[in-house]
């Protein structure tokens, strides 16, 4: 929404009418009330970080599961706080080493709009390791174009295909869930 009254003029000392107070005043009441500015129109350089960080979650110590049905990573999910706006998130997914112990097996990883294995899976991401316990890194960006206002959980999920699947991590290389507006 844009001010309910723009493009207002005035002179320098000039004695304002009774309806242009009132119009200044339903512009600030607009402002106030955070509906008096168009979509994008604050450039994000003018935002603060936590305007766009919506919510980031990491772990540093390696995960593993022999599960060939998707469990979610401890520690990988996030509740954020969708505003109102109809803004656009962006989610990524970062894995130092997504790894299996046998050579030639696959892994895989993926995201969720809510829980894992009862929500909505977002995106997937598989690897096939080239030796024993080989990893690799993964990073998924997800977009999700305006979601609802309110409260919203992104989760992340591993599998096995066969044997031991890991999500590879450390202090110094953490896996990790961000969520941010775009």
């Amino acid at each position: 929404m844009s001010l309910p009254n723009p493009g207002m003029v005035f002179t320098a000392f000039d004695p304002l009418p009774a309806a242009s107070l009132n119009d200044i005043v339903a512009n600030v009441e607009a402002l106030a009330a955070g509906t008096g500015l168009d979509i994008n129109s604050i450039s994000a350089s003018k935002l603060s970080d936590s305007a766009i960080t919506l919510g980031y979650a990491q772990i540093t110590t390696t995960i593993s599961t022999t599960s060939t049905s998707f469990v979610a990573a401890p520690g990988l999910s996030k509740t954020v706080t969708i505003p109102d706006g109809g803004r656009n998130v962006e989610i990524t997914v970062f894995v130092y080493a997504l790894s299996n112990i046998i050579a030639g097996s696959i892994s895989i990883i993926d995201l969720w709009d809510g829980s894992v294995g009862t929500g909505t899976e977002i995106q997937r991401a598989q690897v096939t390791s080239s030796t024993n316990a080989a990893g690799v890194a993964v990073t998924m960006v997800s977009f999700v174009s305006s979601p609802a206002a309110g409260s919203k959980t992104y989760s992340v999920g591993y599998r096995a295909t066969a044997n031991s699947t890991s999500i590879n991590c450390g202090a110094t290389f953490p896996a990790f869930i961000l969520i941010k507006l775009v």
